[in-house]
């Protein structure tokens, strides 16, 4: 989120869970946070974060065992915290044998939204021919957090909408294939396909460096309006590959470009994630 760094890509069999890949095994260094979504969700793993000095941030799965600072157990986290207001912020253990020391982070929903939550519970349920706890049922009134950052680094509210920023890898994806169209090929030779996956991630990856040293800086920019400047650009960029000071040229001029240009259009209902972070900033959180 900060710098815009890209780990990999690596190559895997396509049928390979990437929740199994090495990039999904590997550590952040020390006092990084490491913010992912339920299906990385693995005790083993946060609980060998919090020994390598890492932070982690996740979302609560509803299933999964708590026990109190005092060595209580709660059967059923929603009664628990039905009792304790519309904002918890708690020191807990998490599960049965790890008894990983964090936090837990609850904020309660609007009816409107718990009610959105349940029915999609219940289309996914028989859409998976399954049947839902009526425990997970009961805590789609609160959004639930896991944490191992103090408070005096990371607050509930920052917590909160750090957490929503996740989703911010997921659009970067759809970004390569809404304008990269990484997904999308002509051909239906399996050689052919391949050839133009590759060629399609190397030119994201390109688009991707090319944004980070011309207006990265600018948390307020959209992706999207910026990576189509740079498209606009491609044929001259690929025309200065080779000659350092017209790929300098034409980073400079979008550099300017995105000085000026490119904003994220300011929304009053549903501001952007980049104006939820950078008004914790205004209001001068820790």
């Amino acid at each position: 989120m900060k710098t815009g760094r890209l780990r990999g890509p690596l190559l895997n069999a396509g049928r390979h869970n990437d929740k199994k890949t090495a990039l999904a095994q590997e550590s952040p260094p020390a006092g990084a946070l490491r913010v992912a979504d339920l299906g990385y969700f693995h005790l083993e793993h946060l609980a060998a974060l919090d020994h390598d000095g890492a932070y982690f941030l996740s979302q609560f799965p509803p299933l999964t065992v708590v026990y109190g600072d005092r060595g209580t157990k709660w059967s059923r986290l929603s009664q628990w915290l039905s009792g304790l207001g519309p904002r918890v912020d708690l020191a807990i253990r998490l599960g049965q044998e790890a008894q990983l020391p964090c936090r837990l982070l609850a904020v309660r929903v609007p009816p409107e939204v718990a009610r959105r939550r349940r029915e999609k519970l219940r289309r996914d349920a028989v859409s998976q021919n399954r049947r839902i706890s009526p425990e997970v049922l009961a805590l789609a009134d609160w959004t639930v957090l896991v944490t191992n950052a103090p408070a005096e680094l990371l607050s509930l509210e920052e917590a909160l909408e750090i957490g929503r920023a996740r989703w911010q890898i997921e659009l970067l994806f759809k970004l390569w294939k809404s304008e990269g169209r990484i997904d999308e090929s002509t051909s239906e030779k399996p050689h052919r396909v391949l050839c133009e996956l590759y060629a399609k991630l190397v030119a994201m990856i390109v688009q991707h460096w090319v944004l980070l040293v011309s207006g990265w800086e600018h948390p307020d920019r959209s992706l999207v309006k910026m990576a189509r400047t740079v498209q606009r650009r491609a044929r001259e960029l690929a025309k200065a590959v080779g000659r350092r000071p017209e790929v300098r040229r034409v980073i400079h001029e979008l550099r300017v470009i995105f000085g000026v240009c490119c904003r994220v259009d300011r929304r009053k209902k549903h501001p952007a994630t980049c104006h939820r972070l950078l008004n914790l900033g205004r209001e001068g959180l820790t």
